[in-house]
Formats: structure tokens, C-alpha cells, sequence
């Protein structure tokens, strides 16, 4: 077994450990493992985080060297590991990153937001030949532009205030994630 591959951080007399099987623990499920690890004479503490799946042990390095403890978490592993392959020996379905996920479900929105940002450019800047500048200062206008209308509709309408508000703070929001770099 790969215990190197669970452990995130180890110094002597602490140490923390991910593992896929420890995640959504159930409340008795964790009291057992606690208890289980507690008999082991010198560890000090256990804590476990069920939504991350991961183990923080503490334990006093002058009653429980670290070799022997190694030796307790490759049992554990086995146990775990085996658990594992009785209990689920279908195959997990893959699962994408986030970048992954973000770029397969915003794509086309922003797909939709270029060719919009495209038409306003035409129409706002058509002086400047530059498709990304152009898109950029037709965001830039269009914003300032929501920013001042909200501020003269409180004026007349409130109701009109608010849609022009939540407008003007839609592109600021996208101006700061476009610029996150160097902010």
C-alpha cells in the first residue's frame, strides 16, 4: 500500500492524512474510527473532517515512535483499501476539475457574451478597429454607462434604480474577474 500518497503533512508528533474512503463519514463511523485510533497507546488526539476526508492525528513522540505508527496506518490502509473493494467494485465515474466543469458549463455564455460585446462595439466604438479593445471599451462604456443611469434614476424611479444597479454591478463583478491578476 501507498501510505505516501494519503499524507498531506507529517512532523513529528503530528501528522494528516487524506483518504477518499474517509469522506461522508457517519457520525458512529466516526466515534469507531476515533476510538480504534485512541487505543493506540501515545496518541494523544484524533480529529476527523468527514467533508474532506481527512485525519489529523496527534500524538506524543517520546511514547509512540514514528516507525510504529507507520505500521498502524499500513492496517489501517489495508482495512480501509479492502473495505473499499468489497463494498464498491464499480468503477467511479470520471470526474472533471473545476476549470473543467466551469469552462463546460460558462463556454457558452461566454460565447454569447463575446458576440454581444462584438455588436455594442459597433455600435459604441466604431473608430477603434481592435476587436479585444473594442470589446474591452464597449464593456468599459456600458458599465459606466449602467453606473450613471442608476444614479440618475433615483430621481424618477427607484424600481428602475435597482435594475440599472444590479446591472452596473454584473460588469463591475466581470471587470474585477477579468482583471483578477493583477489586482
Amino acid at each position: 500500500m501507498q501510505l505516501d500518497k494519503y499524507v498531506r503533512s507529517f512532523v513529528n508528533g503530528r501528522l494528516r492524512i487524506r483518504h477518499p474512503a474517509l469522506v461522508g463519514l457517519s457520525a458512529d463511523e466516526y466515534k469507531t474510527i476515533e476510538t480504534m485510533v485512541l487505543t493506540v497507546e501515545g496518541i494523544t488526539s484524533v480529529q476527523l473532517n468527514p467533508s474532506l476526508g481527512s485525519v489529523l492525528l496527534l500524538w506524543d513522540p517520546l511514547r509512540l515512535d514514528a516507525e510504529t505508527l507507520k505500521d498502524h496506518l499500513q492496517n489501517w490502509l489495508v482495512m480501509v483499501d479492502g473495505e473499499n473493494e468489497v463494498a464498491d467494485p464499480a468503477p467511479k465515474p470520471e470526474r472533471c476539475s473545476l476549470a473543467e466543469c466551469a469552462n463546460e458549463v460558462l463556454g457558452p455564455a461566454k460565447k454569447l457574451g463575446r458576440t454581444a460585446l462584438d455588436g455594442a462595439a459597433k455600435m459604441l466604438v466604431p473608430e477603434v478597429k481592435n476587436t479585444k479593445r473594442a470589446r474591452r471599451m464597449a464593456q468599459n462604456r456600458i458599465m459606466l454607462g449602467l453606473g450613471s443611469a442608476s444614479v440618475a434614476s433615483l430621481v424618477f424611479n427607484k424600481t428602475g434604480h435597482g435594475y440599472l444597479g444590479w446591472g452596473f454591478a454584473a460588469f463591475v463583478l466581470l471587470h474585477l474577474w477579468q482583471h483578477r491578476r493583477v489586482l
